[in-house]
């Protein structure tokens, strides 16, 4: 699936607010409908009411919660691009 640029519906799922509102504010300047989500069941019901373009996922913790989420979510929606954001600290389990 190609996106046109400046345009789209993304989905940023981070437990982190913060960071969650510095991710969104770059993405809104390219003109992108981005909807934020900081738990798992907020990121499916969010999927199942409108499912988006992609899903840009961070692990920014050592924690296995992204790597789960990211699990259920090729389950769930096996074709539903993700892109997969971590900090050093997690790309070891990426």
């Amino acid at each position: 699936m190609l996106m046109r640029a400046g345009g789209g519906d993304l989905l940023v799922f981070d437990e982190n607010a913060d960071t969650d509102k510095e991710v969104t504010g770059v993405l809104q300047s390219g003109s992108f409908d981005v909807r934020l989500c900081t738990s798992q069941s907020e990121l499916f019901a969010s999927i199942k009411s409108r499912k988006p373009a992609l899903v840009l996922l961070s692990l920014t913790r050592a924690e296995s919660s992204g790597l789960q989420t990211l699990k259920q979510l090729r389950e769930s929606y096996a074709t539903l691009p993700v892109v997969v954001v971590a900090n050093d600290a997690a790309t070891h389990q990426v």
